[in-house]
């Protein structure tokens, strides 16, 4: 995935999680998800979180 950095993840401790219906932890939502030149920022409870290099991938299962 070529990913160089990342960086303001909060630790798991401080982050309020929920438990999902198929009993997998939650830990939010990405509220901002921006692409930058050469990096990603994505904002949500779980921090402001700016990825350095790699690739934007979306899966979306029915």
């Amino acid at each position: 995935m070529n990913v160089n950095e990342v960086s303001g993840l909060k630790p798991k401790e401080l982050v309020q999680s929920t438990k999902d219906p198929d009993g997998s932890t939650d830990y939010g939502n990405i509220e901002i998800l921006n692409v930058l030149e050469g990096s990603f920022l994505l904002v949500g409870d779980f921090g402001s979180v700016n990825i350095q290099g790699g690739e934007l991938l979306f899966e979306v299962y029915t």
